[in-house]
């Protein structure tokens, strides 16, 4: 199913980047790419589900209500390049790296 995208303009591009961090919970040292966006001064923000893998495969915006955990470490960052086009596409489809192009 097509989705009508927000704005015309199929030549911008926008950058989707991940982080690969190292973020304390609780005694635990976790370590995990995330979405770059679920950083904020000096916090990995995490949703409060069982299974957030829908969040990061749609780089969800962190909100209020989502769990805060001391970042110990941001090891590199790397994004892709998809036009807005790409991300409109079609409706529950996953990003995926086979049309955007790396950095």
């Amino acid at each position: 199913m097509l989705l009508n995208p927000p704005c015309v303009g199929c030549c911008q591009v926008l950058t989707m980047s991940w982080t690969r961090a190292v973020w304390l919970e609780g005694e635990r040292e976790e370590e995990l790419s995330i979405p770059s966006n679920w950083i904020e001064d000096g916090y990995v923000r995490w949703p409060k589900v069982t299974n957030a893998a829908k969040y990061l495969q749609q780089h969800t915006e962190p909100c209020a209500s989502w769990l805060s955990f001391p970042l110990l470490k941001a090891k590199y960052t790397s994004g892709t390049l998809y036009t807005r086009s790409h991300l409109y596409e079609r409706k529950g489809r996953a990003l995926g790296g086979a049309s955007g192009q790396n950095q």
